[in-house]
């Protein structure tokens, strides 16, 4: 005789449960907590030495070259990538974004999605769209492939 084998319902479902578990099936929330990338900070740094070369090529004055270069390096400082927020996609189709108190934003027209980065355009009818950079480094690899998807699902507006 051969012994009884469990579903593949069963084991399915305990795969899913390990494989996502920052989704919560109860509340119909996803998670979304990105890591810090590595990519963001190594562009960062090239667009300003980019920048710093043809500040270098362009054949000003030096006083005008020396000024270029501070406001640069200032630009480069200040604007530094910060650390990446928590995103949370309800099951009602709404995002929020916890950490800045920001509920009920939809996706708006500037959100696209490229094969190793995205931009989300959150907003509401009664403030300004809050704009969201992910890079596929960002996000465990299920994670980067159930955003693009969702992206990818979505009709209306913007080019995704």
């Amino acid at each position: 005789m051969i012994p009884p084998t469990r579903s593949s319902l069963d084991s399915s479902r305990s795969f899913a449960a390990s494989a996502d578990s920052d989704f919560r099936e109860d509340r119909g929330t996803w998670r979304i907590r990105p890591a810090r990338s590595r990519l963001i900070p190594v562009w960062h740094v090239g667009v300003h030495a980019l920048a710093a070369a043809a500040i270098a090529l362009s054949g000003l004055a030096w006083p005008l070259e020396l000024a270029a270069f501070g406001a640069l390096a200032a630009h480069a400082v200040w604007r530094w990538p910060g650390a990446p927020v928590p995103i949370c996609r309800h099951a009602d189709g709404t995002w929020s974004l916890p950490a800045l108190g920001l509920e009920g934003l939809v996706l708006c027209p500037g959100t696209e999605a490229g094969p190793f980065w995205v931009r989300l355009s959150l907003g509401r009818a009664d403030a300004r769209a809050v704009t969201v950079v992910l890079v596929a480094d960002q996000l465990d690899r299920e994670s980067w492939r159930r955003l693009q998807a969702e992206l990818r699902r979505r009709v209306g507006a913007g080019t995704v």
